[in-house]
């Protein structure tokens, strides 16, 4: 495995799914894979503070939903808009047992999440309902796109007013491995810039490689 290099990042940097946003009064949470999703704070982007979890309490109904360990949430994935702060996780217990939430904030800071309950879930699917990155289009329409091995990448359309899926969107799938390195495909998302939408994801098994 190469050396792992954390550029000019100080203090408590180590990361794994990250996600960061700037707070209304200039600072920037780091939120992160581990439990009750780690949050790290800085006010320059450089030295970063641990700074507790998103959620000191746990999410009650995702705990029949992770894999050894109840608090175990995964890959957050955090937007602002109108005024509010959107945060998208997962929660993995193995294979298709997954499931998506969402939680909202006023102010975006670790304790100050409200969360609004399971999204949706991938049982009885080809796909893992995990890994959820947000796409807000300039139309104003919002994708979701999420997956990890398996069937591969897929992508719901949401309904802005609640977060949930959209009132008749079913899943699109947008990319699979489909050769013989174990169907590893996941960490995928969006960037829109003027009219090109670019899509990115990772193909390499986990922990061969993670870049």
């Amino acid at each position: 495995m190469p050396p792992i290099h954390n550029g000019s990042a100080l203090g408590d940097w180590g990361t794994h799914d990250p996600t960061m946003l700037k707070t209304q009064d200039g600072q920037y949470v780091h939120y992160r894979t581990n439990y009750n999703v780690a949050a790290s704070i800085s006010n320059d982007r450089q030295t970063f503070h641990n700074n507790g979890s998103a959620f000191p309490g746990g999410i009650p109904w995702a705990r029949n939903w992770t894999y050894q360990t109840p608090d175990a949430i995964w890959a957050p994935d955090v937007h602002y808009h109108n005024g509010k702060y959107y945060m998208y996780y997962s929660a993995w217990k193995g294979e298709t047992i997954a499931a998506i939430g969402l939680a909202i904030s006023e102010s975006g800071r670790p304790g100050e999440w409200v969360d609004q309950g399971m999204v949706f879930n991938s049982l009885n699917t080809t796909f893992n309902a995990i890994d959820p990155d947000l796409l807000i289009d300039t139309d104003g329409r919002w994708y979701l796109v999420f997956g990890s091995y398996l069937s591969g990448i897929y992508q719901y359309e949401m309904d802005p007013n609640t977060g949930f899926v959209k009132e008749g969107s079913t899943p699109v799938h947008l990319a699979h491995r489909g050769d013989d390195k174990d169907d590893a495909i996941e960490g995928s998302g969006m960037f829109k810039k003027g009219k090109i939408v670019s899509f990115h994801c990772k193909q390499e098994s986990f922990p061969r490689s993670y870049s």
